[in-house]
């Protein structure tokens, strides 16, 4: 993860989509940031090494 991002950040499940979002919208400032800076693969790579274990 990068500069900026809390990993520990509060998400809530999203019913439906299978997927977690940030309780705080300024949690996607801070992803965006991420993107901004290193791209989306590193992004990516975290999801598939994360959904591998």
């Amino acid at each position: 993860m990068g500069a900026g991002v809390d990993r520990h950040a509060r998400l809530r499940y999203v019913d439906g989509l299978a997927t977690v979002a940030p309780e705080d919208p300024a949690g996607y400032a801070a992803g965006a940031e991420v993107l901004v800076v290193q791209g989306y693969l590193p992004l990516v790579e975290a999801a598939r090494a994360y959904s591998s274990r």
